[in-house]
C-alpha cells in the first residue's frame, strides 16, 4: 500500500495482509501519534480480522505489508 492509498483508507474498508493473505481485515477505528492532530498521515488506522477477529494496527510505518481488497463501498470508490 502506498501513502496515497493509506490516505484514503475509511471505516469500513477492507485491507490484506501480504505475510497472511488469507485474512481480510476491516478498518474499524482511527487514532492519533501523540497529544494533537498534525494530519491524516500521522493517525493509525485500526482493524479487525474478519475470520479471527483479531484487532491489529496500521500506520505510515508499516503500510509496506498491507494491501487494499476495496475502500469503504458506501462511498462509491474502488
Amino acid at each position: 500500500m502506498t501513502m496515497d492509498e493509506f490516505l484514503k483508507l475509511e471505516y469500513g474498508s477492507v485491507v490484506l495482509s501480504k505475510s497472511n493473505p488469507e485474512e481480510e481485515y476491516e478498518i474499524i477505528d482511527t487514532d492519533v501519534f501523540g497529544e494533537s492532530y498534525r494530519g491524516r498521515e500521522h493517525c493509525v488506522l485500526g482493524a479487525r480480522g474478519k475470520i479471527t477477529h483479531r484487532d491489529i494496527r496500521i500506520d505510515r510505518g508499516n503500510l509496506k505489508y498491507w494491501d487494499i481488497v476495496n475502500y469503504n463501498m458506501q462511498k462509491g470508490e474502488l
